[in-house]
């Protein structure tokens, strides 16, 4: 297939294969990320070498020419570069460069010096820009970091620092201030370094684009002797800062990238402590990072240690450095998983489509925001993939962890080396549980293992009643009347709505259903029974025959939301109620009216939101009520539950809802007081208490009203709020409340 601006890979695709529905998505960015760095990365020490053999912009280039040299490498490598577009952003410049390229603007310097001075005021787009910056100042996988390039002066500031004073005992030749003062510029890699092209609103954004002071503790330890360290803070810094710095507040400063060139090749050494690799201090052994004297020179094309950590991540740029040279490879990464199967009113296809086609490269147009949708090289998957999607021809299928079964492997597998293609490649990532860890031990299993029949219960009562509903609704549907399509245009709503279904009046509705049930009911009994499977018993075939209509009509009822009219509800006799006793009929009303009364005061005080609901534990009723955004009190209390740990003391105390901690009291002797256990009346100073569940997520603002009665007590109190805190799963809430000494003791509590 040959290459193409859509697809520039040639239709080689590989879906990667996920259990998980979390881990696919998170999959789909990582890669992407990764495959731009590492395609970034060759591009931007080709490029910059390409423009520092014109002798006429050599002197002046700086890290502000990144990106133009990026375009150029991208262009002679034959690299497609598809940077993520946000609203706004243009990559019009890679047409210009290439066009540039194709009229030999590279070796007419007349004609460089416009583009090279258009480029420097251009705007990258930002996920190009943000790759580029990372290339330079990653921790691993940095140029310094692979031995790759290092940041330096520019080149006309090279007689500047060669001409800073001595340090005495440290820098006194111009090497050694040459590498005193790039040691100090390679400090601001990681953070500070700002280039004009970044956006203002990266500036503090986060820790990589934060305005530094220039004093660095790595300078301390690498300039160990304090003459030389003062010397160093006293005349050289104030003098580097105001050459290469950029003041943005008092004491803060960005390092200026148009001040800075890249150093390409050269010598290089390698900390044995602290395993950094960075330019080796002539005369010395001294770890610029961690100030020890094992910096070692190396090779770090031959040393076997560096090779073995380094040596992967290397490679791209190393090859595209040859000659000839090899083009890195630029993928591009995209989600496929359930999560992405809605497609929005103004979207032709959903997100998840989207990306299947485009998978398939086919050509979608721009996205509606006029930038071109790249086509999919590689697709993070979920089990959705496994059946029933055709995505073409695949070169490989990779699995990002054994599948459950073998079936399940042979499944994914196959999805490779299809129409006629004679080679594919499978490859299945073991992750540390103990399932992966089996079948990586025993590859066999999965690979050409037994594969488990599928098994289908023809007895199961359940998937029986649910076929049957199903074939009485087809066979319903067979009698429809005629519609006139022009009444009716919306080819889904031909048969009418749920709601029409439920009016009597309409010409479908569910008694005009039920009507056709029983008036076929005999024949369709034995329609039904002659397809019902032979393993079915004769018991539960003779009773789901002899309950045909009414299960029929209940599972539709409950999908349709019917409820009977009022009119025929009310028909309905009503059942009297049972005799009480006229002590326990005083005292249950007794008892209504203090809690009604005591929930009206809290309503109206603490701001309620919902209506009080009653609820019940055991033979024990109560109220519950809600209130929102109140402060909590800290009220004394002593409470007991079998399910919670005994307690005294504020519950809750802070104002920020945070769990204060509980003193352990026990209980009288010989009582056991709890939710749970209560027996018999309780003193007249003992505060029942009711428990609450917490559902995690819960509003820390929000508090709790629970109100509980006693049976003995001199006066009613006021309800006891109680905060319920982020961090807390359960709490107790408890509310004293006098009573009848006649009355039932009566609890509160509430499942939230």
């Amino acid at each position: 297939m040959p290459a193409t601006r859509l697809a520039p890979l040639r239709g080689r695709k590989v879906p990667i294969f996920s259990d998980s529905r979390q881990t696919a998505a998170r999959l789909a960015p990582n890669l992407q990320t990764y495959s731009t760095q590492d395609a970034i990365r060759p591009l931007i020490v080709a490029g910059y070498q390409r423009l520092s053999s014109t002798a006429a912009i050599a002197p002046y280039l700086s890290l502000d020419d990144l990106y133009f040299g990026v375009l150029i490498a991208a262009k002679e490598l034959g690299v497609r570069l598809r940077p993520e577009l946000k609203a706004g952003e243009s990559f019009q410049d890679e047409l210009d460069v290439d066009a540039a390229i194709k009229s030999g603007a590279l070796t007419n310097p007349a004609a460089l010096m416009p583009l090279w001075g258009k480029l420097r005021a251009s705007r990258p787009p930002e996920s190009l820009l943000r790759a580029i910056v990372n290339s330079l100042g990653d921790r691993y996988y940095g140029l310094e970091a692979l031995a790759i390039a290092s940041l330096r002066e520019r080149g006309d500031h090279t007689t500047w620092v060669e001409a800073l004073p001595d340090i005495p005992g440290f820098a006194t030749t111009p090497e050694q201030k040459l590498a005193t003062a790039r040691s100090w510029i390679r400090c601001w890699g990681r953070a500070g370094l700002w280039m004009s092209q970044m956006p203002p609103a990266w500036r503090n954004l986060s820790r990589q684009y934060q305005a530094r002071s220039g004093k660095f503790d790595e300078m301390d330890r690498f300039i160990a002797d304090k003459p030389a360290r003062t010397f160093f803070s006293k005349e050289w810094l104030p003098k580097l800062l105001q050459r290469f710095g950029e003041q943005v507040a008092p004491n803060k400063f960005y390092l200026k990238g148009s001040e800075l060139s890249l150093y390409v090749g050269g010598p290089w050494a390698y900390c044995q402590s602290c395993k950094t690799a960075q330019r080796p201090f002539p005369g010395r052994t001294t770890c610029v990072n961690c100030g020890q004297p094992t910096a070692m020179a190396i090779d770090p094309n031959t040393d076997k240690v560096f090779v073995a950590r380094k040596g992967y991540y290397r490679a791209s740029t190393v090859d595209a450095l040859k000659v000839p040279p090899s083009p890195p490879m630029a993928l591009i990464a995209a989600e496929h998983t359930a999560q992405l199967n809605t497609a929005q009113a103004d979207e032709v296809f959903s997100k998840a489509e989207e990306h299947e086609l485009l998978f398939q490269d086919v050509d979608l147009g721009n996205d509606g925001t006029g930038h071109d949708r790249p086509a999919i090289d590689v697709l993070s998957c979920t089990t959705t993939m496994e059946v029933g999607i055709d995505i073409g021809s695949l070169s490989g299928v990779s699995l990002r962890n054994m599948p459950p079964a073998r079936a399940n492997y042979q499944q994914r597998a196959g999805r490779a080396g299809r129409r006629g293609n004679a080679v594919a490649t499978v490859t299945a990532f073991g992750s540390a549980d103990s399932h992966d860890e089996h079948y990586f031990s025993n590859p066999d299993q999965m690979i050409r293992g037994a594969v488990d029949d599928p098994l289908l219960t023809l007895d199961n009562a359940e998937i029986i009643r649910r076929h049957v509903t199903a074939y009485l609704l087809q066979r319903y549907h067979q009698e429809l009347p005629t519609i006139n399509p022009e009444e009716q245009p919306h080819l889904f709503a031909v048969l009418g709505t749920v709601a029409d279904f439920k009016k009597s009046a309409k010409v479908l509705n569910r008694w005009d259903l039920k009507n056709w049930l029983e008036a076929n009911e005999a024949a369709l009994r034995a329609e039904v029974d002659a397809w019902l499977p032979q393993q079915f018993s004769t018991a539960e075939r003779k009773r789901l025959l002899d309950e045909l209509v009414p299960k029929t009509m209940e599972p539709i009822d409950a999908a349709i939301e019917f409820e009977p009219p009022a009119s025929a509800a009310a028909s309905a006799p009503a059942a009297a109620p049972a005799p009480a006793a006229s002590g326990d009929a005083s005292t249950a009303s007794s008892a209504d009216t203090a809690l009604r009364r005591l929930t009206r005061r809290a309503r109206r005080s603490r701001g309620v939101t919902q209506p009080p609901r009653t609820c019940s534990t055991g033979s024990s009723t109560g109220v519950f009520s809600l209130a929102t955004r109140s402060r909590p009190t800290s009220p004394r209390s002593t409470c007991s539950t079998r399910s919670t740990r005994q307690c005294t003391g504020p519950l809750f105390s802070s104002r920020r809802h945070r769990v204060s901690p509980l003193r352990s009291r026990s209980t009288r002797p010989g009582r056991r007081s709890g939710l749970a256990t209560n027996s018999g009346p309780p003193r007249p100073s003992t505060r029942r208490c009711a428990m609450t569940d917490i559902a995690p997520g819960w509003d820390g603002g929000s508090t709790t009203n629970a109100a509980c009665a006693t049976t003995r007590g001199p006066r009613p109190s006021r309800v006891a709020r109680v905060a319920r805190p982020r961090t807390a799963r359960r709490a107790v809430a408890w509310v004293p409340l006098a009573l009848p000494r006649s009355g039932s003791a009566r609890l509160a509590s509430r499942t939230l």
